[in-house]
Formats: structure tokens, sequence, C-alpha cells
């Protein structure tokens, strides 16, 4: 990511997550968090059904947003409605491994496409508590009008698994979960 000058107001790091919805049926479950310092990128806007990858690969180009994703086994993320929320700290972090501390961010807007439980935030609240933070998540027919970030999410997600499925393991992008996910699985299972 290209090192840049931000004002205070782009302090802030907008997030957000979806995934490939393909959990049970393959091998892999794809997970992915779309990041940007543009607050334009968080604003709610209505999105069309259809995905157009191409037009998410050129919004990708801009220095200003990146994006992280993992898998999961099909075995693990068949289990729960989770995932999004309990592999967001991992893909978080990777990402501010490339921030340059004059450019850290202060707040953390994270979007989630699904469910989020009480107890699944209060979780989230404690692994960014370094963050002044905001957590919302969109289901159902609110999936329509969302942040640009969880639409871009949405898409490449479908990308990756679609496209790029064989080559996903030598991508620079790929979070390799810890052994600790396992443990930290039962947190969410409260």
């Amino acid at each position: 990511m290209a090192s840049k000058k931000f004002s205070k107001l782009e302090k802030h790091l907008y997030v957000g997550f979806d995934d490939s919805n393909h959990a049970g049926l393959v091998k892999k479950e794809i997970i992915v968090g779309i990041f940007s310092r543009m607050p334009e990128d968080n604003l709610i806007q209505r999105f069309p059904k259809k995905r157009n990858s191409k037009k998410v690969r050129n919004w990708l180009k801009n220095s200003d947003r990146d994006y992280r994703f993992t898998t999961l086994d099909h075995e693990f993320s068949f289990r729960n409605n989770y995932n999004l929320p309990l592999t967001a700290i991992y893909l978080v972090k990777d990402y501010l491994k490339s921030v340059d501390n004059k450019n850290f961010p202060t707040q953390i807007s994270l979007n989630f496409d699904g469910l989020l439980r009480t107890g699944w935030r209060k979780i989230l609240e404690s692994d960014f508590s370094d963050f002044r933070l905001k957590i919302k998540n969109f289901k159902g027919k609110e999936k329509r009008n969302c942040p640009k970030l969880m639409y871009i999410a949405d898409v490449f997600a479908h990308y990756l698994f679609k496209n790029k499925f064989e080559k996903i393991s030598r991508d620079k992008r790929l979070v390799v979960l810890p052994r600790e996910i396992y443990k930290r699985e039962m947190l969410f299972q409260n």
C-alpha cells in the first residue's frame, strides 16, 4: 500500500466483510475484508443484484483501498454463522501491518454481512479496544442498501472463489489463520 499523508479525518479506517457463501458445498469458504481510508466508501447506497467483478477490480486499484482474505475449511465454516466476526481481527491486523505509524487509524468502522449477535459485538469491541469503533451489520433485504465496502466484499469474494481459487495460496493478501482460531471459536458459541 502506498504511503500517503492523511488528514485527521482520514485517520478513520472503513472495513466491509463478506464471504463467498459456499460453506458446506465445497472444500473452502472465502472470507474477504475490504479496507478503505475514503469516507464515501462507507456511505450506504443501493446496489444491483448483478455482480460486476471488473468494476470491483478497477475500484481496488486506488491506493487508499486494499483487501485481505482468508479461507475456512468447509467442515469448520459449515458449523456456524459467525465466520465473519470470527476472522475479522486477523484480517484487520494483517492489513494494519502495511500501514505506517503516522497514518495509523484511530477509528475503525466494521461492516458485516449477516447476523451479528450482541455477544459477538462484545468480542469485537474487546478485539478492537485500542480504537474508537463503530460496528454495523446488514442482513436480509438491508443487504441491497449497504456501504459500498460491503458490496465490493460480496462481489470480490465471489470473484476470488470463481476465478482464482486454484491460485489463492500464492496471493500475498491471503491471511493464514493461526491454530488459535479453534479456541477463539468457543467465544462465539456462547
